[in-house]
């Protein structure tokens, strides 16, 4: 659903994103979540009826794992998503492999989580034919 404009300093970040030819379109909505300590979030997909294909994360504040797991096997992989960095989420990596931050009190590294904010940058489909 398309609520309306992105806050400037959004708009900001999703013009460089096309600009530096990470995304191929202008994102027109943000997510931000903010992770405390012991919290994350289950395995999903980004709804794929909803969303055009590519999913932009920015990681802020630390460094916090996240974990892939490829629909209808038991293939998982973990990757750092380290503080400041951007994770684009396209093809396969949108569509055929879950991710999730695992609830957990400390990084396999063994530091103690805090908090860490992500913002996530998406376009909404429309139904609309293309003129």
């Amino acid at each position: 659903m398309h609520i309306g404009p992105l806050p400037p300093w959004a708009a900001k970040l999703a013009e460089r994103l096309v600009a530096e030819s990470i995304l191929p379109w202008r994102p027109d909505q943000v997510i931000i979540n903010e992770y405390i300590e012991s919290q994350g979030i289950s395995k999903h997909v980004d709804c794929e009826s909803c969303f055009e294909e590519a999913i932009a994360m920015f990681s802020l504040l630390e460094s916090w794992e996240m974990v892939f797991r490829k629909k209808n096997t038991k293939l998982k992989a973990a990757q750092l998503l380290e503080r400041g960095s951007l994770a684009v989420l396209t093809g396969d990596a949108r569509y055929q492999w879950t991710h999730e931050i695992p609830s957990r009190k400390m990084e396999p590294s063994g530091l103690p989580r805090g908090r860490r904010i992500s913002i996530t940058l998406r376009k909404v489909r429309t139904n609309q034919p293309n003129l």
